[in-house]
């Protein structure tokens, strides 16, 4: 389903993890590097940048401007950029 703005609509796709896994919806307007794992119920919103080796976990929305909402509590947030360990 498209996310409509004033002036645009974003397109989405599912994205692939480096290890041929099902990952979460990313935004066609975003920059997922390659390398990135994006768990399956994450999203990336239009904007947003995914870095090198970044781990995006369930839960987790990465926003324009480096950030990470995330709908976990018991784990903390990772800035864009910040190499995270697998669990």
């Amino acid at each position: 389903m498209p996310l409509q703005s004033k002036s645009q609509e974003f397109a989405w796709a599912q994205h692939v993890n480096p290890d041929g896994s099902v990952g979460g919806q990313v935004s066609t307007a975003a920059f997922i590097d390659p390398t990135a794992t994006i768990s399956q119920f994450a999203v990336v919103l239009p904007g947003a940048v995914v870095a090198a080796h970044q781990i995006v976990r369930d839960g987790d929305v990465v926003v324009p401007g480096g950030g990470i909402i995330r709908f976990d509590a018991s784990q903390p947030a990772q800035k864009a950029g910040q190499e995270r360990q697998a669990p």
